[in-house]
């Protein structure tokens, strides 16, 4: 049976295997709950449930903290998003006398898990194909990134390179930075340079500031840009895994039916 909490800017269902956010609209609700929209948490993603007061006087705030490595969105993140942004977070109305006894049973009977996720667990948001920044843009077709400058920001360093096109298959993570009036950025990182240079300079980034990159746009890019970097990363470390397990199975098969130093004195000779 799924129960139901209203909150101020979003309702949780809670059912038996994940708990279904569906965030609110309105110009009281951050522009970023308006861009998930709505979000899956199973319970294996949940590393705990809190219950404590809300940021405003006498509302009461119910938190889901994840298990490091389960959401794409807090990993793109990297704990730079303000606690009135945390999208896990339900605040109830001031007023309300608090959660009635189904809900605190229907809570009670999340089955949390501790320690890291394996993988990622919540699926990433939906995020447009195209980001745009001060300098450039960056564009995602699912296999390759593009980046692309604008001549009036981007620096020298960028446009001598000119435009860059990454494949999936080189790049390792993202970094995002949320944007202030003069700064942030989102940054690939790539295998082949582990320490890249600042992004105003990096043609592996592109730089906020200015009204660019605001956070219910950058990020949803970021973290679905993430999600497939894990993606792409898992099913390369597979795919080599089974060759290594293949090679080394082809080489047992060999020596147990190579001749051993009797079988080789009386082998015939071939003529």
């Amino acid at each position: 049976m799924t129960e139901r909490i209203d909150g101020i800017d979003a309702t949780w269902f809670l059912g038996d295997d994940a708990i279904v956010i569906r965030y609110g609209r309105g110009r009281h609700v951050p522009e970023l709950f308006d861009a998930l929209g709505r979000v899956t948490v199973p319970h294996a993603a949940i590393a705990r449930v809190r219950t404590g007061p809300g940021l405003a006087p006498g509302t009461t705030a119910l938190r889901l903290d994840l298990r490091e490595g389960a959401c794409p969105l807090l990993d793109a993140a990297a704990n730079r998003l303000g606690e009135s942004v945390y999208p896990y977070r339900l605040t109830l109305p001031a007023g309300r006398p608090g959660l009635s006894t189904e809900h605190r049973a229907a809570l009670a009977r999340v089955a949390t898990t501790p320690g890291p996720a394996p993988r990622y667990l919540v699926a990433a948001p939906s995020a447009r194909a195209r980001l745009r920044g001060f300098d450039g843009e960056m564009a995602f077709d699912g296999r390759t990134v593009a980046l692309h400058w604008y001549w009036t920001g981007a620096s020298p360093a960028k446009l001598r390179v000119g435009d860059v096109r990454l494949p999936l298959a080189g790049l390792v993570g993202v970094e995002w930075q949320s944007s202030t009036p003069l700064s942030g950025h989102l940054r690939v990182l790539r295998a082949d340079e582990p320490a890249p240079p600042p992004p105003e300079r990096d043609p592996g980034s592109i730089v906020f500031g200015a009204g660019y990159g605001l956070a219910h746009e950058s990020l949803p890019f970021a973290a679905a840009l993430a999600a497939a970097i894990a993606e792409r990363r898992a099913e390369s470390a597979a795919t080599s895994a089974t060759s290594a397990a293949g090679t080394a199975t082809e080489r047992a098969a060999d020596a147990a039916g190579a001749p051993g130093p009797r079988d080789t004195a009386d082998a015939p000779t071939e003529l």
